[in-house]
């Protein structure tokens, strides 16, 4: 009953603006009233309320509700349900309408526009009012999709199509009210997720053809023109009334510093910042912050920096870069590497059969431990080769007593425990046969009779016999298996001469001596370890597995590299070969061809193949994830958008399951380089790149577990689990963003200022009418002062010092008593040259406060004395060369200052003409003038 475009909305659509109104068909009871809401947008309380009433006088007019009741009659026999067509029919009729009440509320209103491409569809050959209807199959064809896919609710949302361009593009706004940004933002990218995905486009072209033809209200120009329309994409332009939260306009902000930064470029100072201290209303504020070397580059900078802000090119180059930046999405593919026998445990039923032989004329009562040792091996191999047991059993003898029973212990695995037990019960009834008996009896004999020790081959002669088998019980428990295949590389050795029984017989001959040499090393344990050889070559070589049960993981790793070091030892070759020979020519069972065969076995090389049952220890899984994230990376190489992080999330069971996380511009570009991946790990080479990076990682491992367990890995296939897509919510905000103008601010330049100054150098020159001089250190002068601190004026730039010191201190001033005390004033500017050197005390980029600032070098001045009364100018023979020398320091001082422009002023300078020759104590002030003296910093300052 929810239908924006019903028939009750086509009534309206005359009367209302497109978009300002939503109607809403809430139930038709049994005696058929239809009850309805209709709600009217607008910018003021009076144009809402005024809208209403226009809707509320027009339903009351009776053409009114004949319109709607025809419109509703032809919407119904168009359904293909046919008691809705029933249902309906031309004595239905609106016999009345009743107004209800109004209520009034203030909502949010959030705007997404965009524009549909559209192919097959020419718009020049409609008129005005056909162009119109047009609109409305677009607008119904886009609700009933979004609203099919759940992603619009008809009850506070609506599509409006504005314009229908030349091109036949149809741009469209879907307006949402009553929803927080949040709900806003989230729903608009629900939809426009859904309009790029070209089922959804192919839908609504569908819509828009089947409603422009079968409408009987339809011109046939409009339904000739749309017959052939096909959407072909879909473009979100913007989007209007959604506000940032705090954390999204955070992420604004920093588009916007970017932004304005490289549209700025060298026009900034190195060193600059860009910051944005809100972005609301549609305003962005900022700041830039920088630091240059004098007011007047300052106002140059600002200047440059508003005339560029100015300029139109400028400002779309920072909407462009603000677009690029908030249209981007973030990608996440999963997918699983099929590794098969990685980290995967394997699990068996072993059953353990025990029993004993009796036998006559066997007495062992009087043998070593290592005799005993020997003929009990002699019937472990009599009984494996005479009972056909399941491949990897493990035959254990475990002791021959004073009466000569054998007791023995046989385990079969298997997957289940039927298959176990069937194994065992099996192997039993074999034991229990008479045959079986002999046989393994003259087994026993003939591999006794060729052992090296004489007691063992007088223990057992013709006339030992088994007399009887007592099978014994039978336990049954899960245990690990881990196998280590590998393949002896083999040279003398032509099985191609030998039948398929021949082979299974040379086969028993390499298990055999393997497992001699590997046990007799102590690498091997016979009672939870058993070797089989799977098959021989043509080329002679020998693949073998070596089976190991009930370990640990970490045991059986070690067991391994014990095994695999040991058989890459020549030695330990040459003694496999040997015993092969020796055992297949000594043999009286063996085959002429066999024997003949082996002869000249050798055994050059062993190569590891694979492990499999063994599992990682969660350090090591860490491990080979980085492994395989690394791989996965290199193999996909530019594929990957930069920045692309592959993340192993686990690795079990044979399954390496890792995530592709990638931020790209659009969810086409998404797409397209999904479909790369998957096209690219969909093809061998990929795979065995990816295998051919993880050996040889784990191959460089110095954890023998790690390498073990993945030396030998196989990458069979890849297969993708899912995609999904996150856009920021601030991408919908700042959609369609388009900066306008730039306003410029007030620009603050702050000079850099001291509080006070400290010499570390301050000399006096005090010239005699003679010409004798003398100079006086003021900064080590009387009380031995170490440093004397000067205090500036508030401009911080002119420097006020005073000295008091004895005048005994000042020779020759001190000649005839002329006073007790001097007072020596100085007043001075400071120049940009000594503020190079501070040693700041508090400070900011912009700005030098509460520092001192050394001047490290001379400060010397000259002063004329004399002990007699006060005379003319005239009466000092030297006066002339002093004017020279006063009137070269005032040059330099004028040269000096004349290229600082921020000083205007001379410093005052002055000199003592006379001395008043008084017993009492008397004032002198002495301006000093920094003379000729090098105003620029020297040497390096100590305060």
């Amino acid at each position: 009953m929810v239908h924006n475009l019903s028939t009750l909305s086509e009534e309206l659509d005359g009367i209302l603006p497109p978009g300002s109104y939503i109607v809403t068909v809430t139930s038709i009871d049994e005696n058929g009233v239809i009850q309805y809401e209709i709600t009217t947008y607008a910018e003021s309380s009076a144009e809402a309320n005024a809208a209403a009433s226009s809707v509320s006088t027009a339903l009351s007019q009776a053409s009114t509700l004949t319109s709607i009741t025809e419109s509703v009659l032809e919407a119904s026999q168009a359904s293909s349900d046919s008691s809705i067509q029933s249902a309906i029919t031309s004595s239905t009729s609106i016999v009345y309408h009743t107004a209800g009440g109004t209520t009034e509320s203030t909502t949010s209103k959030v705007t997404s526009t965009g524009e549909l491409s559209v192919v097959g569809f020419d718009p020049s050959v409609l008129t005005p009012a056909e162009i119109e209807e047009a609109k409305s199959y677009f607008e119904s064809a886009i609700t009933q999709e979004l609203v099919s896919q759940g992603v619009l609710q008809e009850e506070s949302s609506v599509v409006v199509v504005t314009d229908i361009s030349s091109d036949g593009s149809v741009q469209y706004d879907i307006i949402f009210y009553g929803l927080t940004s949040t709900e806003a933002s989230s729903a608009i990218t629900d939809v426009q997720t859904s309009l790029s995905n070209t089922s959804t486009l192919a839908s609504i072209s569908s819509i828009v053809q089947e409603e422009s033809s079968s409408s009987s209200s339809s011109s046939a120009a409009v339904s000739s023109s749309l017959s052939t329309m096909s959407i072909t994409e879909n473009t979100q332009l913007g989007t209007t009334g959604l506000t940032l939260s705090p954390e999204e306009e955070e992420v604004a902000k920093s588009y916007f510093e970017e932004a304005i930064a490289t549209s700025l470029g060298a026009i900034l100072p190195p060193g600059s910042a860009v910051t944005v201290t809100s972005v609301k209303d549609g305003v962005v504020s900022y700041e830039i912050t920088m630091t240059v070397s004098s007011s007047e580059v300052a106002e140059a900078t600002v200047t440059a920096i508003e005339s560029s802000l100015a300029e139109q090119s400028t400002l779309e180059d920072i909407t462009s870069s603000v677009e690029t930046a908030s249209s981007s999405i973030s990608v996440t593919t999963s997918s699983d590497l099929s590794v098969p026998n990685l980290n995967q445990e394997v699990q068996v039923v072993g059953v353990t059969a025990t029993g004993s032989f009796a036998t006559t004329n066997l007495d062992v009562s009087s043998f070593s431990e290592d005799q005993i040792s020997e003929i009990m091996g002699y019937f472990e191999d009599a009984i494996a080769q005479e009972v056909d047991l399941p491949v990897g059993s493990i035959v254990n003898v475990t002791s021959i007593d004073e009466n000569g029973v054998v007791q023995y212990e046989i385990t079969t695995y298997a997957e289940s425990s039927a298959e176990a037990n069937a194994a065992a019960s099996s192997v039993s009834t074999a034991l229990s046969q008479a045959s079986s008996l002999t046989s393994i009896t003259e087994s026993v004999l003939e591999a006794s009779q060729a052992s090296s020790d004489i007691v063992v081959q007088n223990a057992i002669t013709s006339s030992t016999s088994i007399v009887y088998h007592t099978a014994g019980g039978t336990t049954e428990s899960t245990t690990s298996k881990v196998t280590s295949t590998g393949e002896l590389s083999v040279v003398g050795f032509d099985p191609s001469v030998l039948t398929p029984a021949e082979i299974e017989e040379a086969k028993s001959y390499f298990e055999s001596a393997i497992t001699q040499e590997l046990v007799s090393q102590g690498v091997l344990q016979e009672e939870s370890s058993v070797v089989v050889v799977t098959d021989i070559s043509s080329d002679g070589s020998v693949q073998y597995d070596i089976i190991f049960y009930g370990l640990t993981s970490t045991e059986a790793s070690s067991a391994i590299t014990d095994v695999q070091t040991s058989l890459s030892n020549t030695s330990t070759l040459a003694s496999i070969s040997s015993i092969v020979q020796e055992e297949s020519s000594s043999s009286s069972s063996s085959s002429a061809a066999v024997s003949s065969s082996l002869s000249t076995v050798s055994i050059t090389e062993n190569t590891q193949l694979e492990t499999t049952g063994l599992t990682l220890s969660p350090a090591e899984e860490e491990v080979a994830k980085s492994y395989f994230e690394e791989a996965i990376a290199t193999s996909l190489g530019s594929i990957l958008p930069p920045g692309s992080t592959v993340t192993v999330t686990s690795i079990k069971d044979g399954v390496v399951s890792y995530e592709i996380t990638m931020t790209v511009s659009s969810s086409e570009v998404a797409e397209a380089t999904v479909t790369a991946i998957e096209s690219s790990l969909a093809d061998q080479t990929t795979l065995q790149a990816i295998e051919t990076n993880v050996v040889a990682s784990a191959t460089e491992s110095s954890n023998p577990s790690l390498m073990n367990s993945m030396s030998e890995v196989t990458v069979v296939s890849n297969t993708l689990v899912s995609t999904t897509s996150e856009i920021p919510l601030v991408n919908n905000a700042l959609s369609g963003v388009t900066v306008l103008s730039n306003t410029a601010g007030i620009s603050t330049i702050t000079e850099p200022t001291v509080s006070k100054v400290t010499f570390d150098q301050l000399t006096m020159e005090i010239i005699s009418i003679n010409g004798t001089s003398v100079t006086h250190d003021l900064l080590n002068q009387g009380k031995g002062q170490q440093s004397f601190e000067t205090i500036l004026d508030s401009t911080g730039m002119i420097v006020a010092l005073t000295i008091n010191e004895p005048i005994s201190s000042f020779s020759p001033l001190d000649e005839g008593q002329l006073a007790n005390t001097i007072e020596i004033c100085s007043i001075m500017p400071l120049v940009p040259s000594q503020l190079t050197r501070p040693v700041v005390e508090e400070s900011s980029t912009s700005s030098v406060t509460e520092s001192e600032i050394l001047r490290p070098d001379a400060r010397r001045s000259r002063l004329l004395t004399s002990p007699q009364e006060p005379q003319s100018d005239e009466s000092y023979p030297d006066s002339t060369q002093q004017r020279d020398d006063e009137s070269q320091h005032e040059a330099a001082d004028d040269a000096l200052l004349d290229s600082h422009d921020s000083f205007s002023k001379r410093p005052q300078y002055s000199t003592l003409r006379g001395l008043q020759q008084q017993q009492e104590a008397a004032d002198f002030c002495l301006l000093l003038s920094p003379g000729g003296a090098d105003l620029s910093s020297a040497g390096q300052p100590t305060e």
